[in-house]
């Protein structure tokens, strides 16, 4: 005799649509990143990689921030979608250092960092 998991509650599943969209938000920029022209590599603009090693930071911080055990169920949802958006600019980053500037390893080595931070799918949130 198995035992059937209980439904996940809508919010969940919407957490896990949402974690979904992110992931192939993330491979359609790698895609784009991937299609641009490759060729020499300028040199690297400071700015731009600063601004993405904080949108990195950010994410694994909001997301370690909202799996904490004394955070209400509220707050956790809020953690996790803003370490989805910190991604997904992240990713939206690495495109653009591709299309525009011509950086396509780098611009797929941001796509592809945060597609790694956001692989852990949402965990279950306690009952309110």
């Amino acid at each position: 005799m198995s035992a059937t998991a209980p439904d996940p509650t809508p919010l969940h599943r919407a957490l896990q649509r949402a974690h979904w969209s992110v992931l192939l938000t993330l491979v359609a920029c790698a895609a784009f990143a991937f299609a641009q022209q490759a060729g020499l590599e300028p040199p690297p603009d400071r700015t731009l990689t600063v601004v993405g090693v904080c949108l990195a930071l950010a994410t694994m911080g909001v997301r370690r921030l909202g799996s904490s055990k004394r955070m209400p169920p509220s707050a956790q949802v809020a953690t996790l979608l803003a370490s989805y958006a910190l991604a997904v600019a992240l990713g939206l980053l690495g495109a653009y250092l591709a299309a525009r500037l011509g950086a396509r390893q780098m611009g797929l080595g941001f796509t592809a960092a945060a597609a790694i931070l956001c692989l852990r799918p949402p965990g279950r949130l306690p009952a309110s």
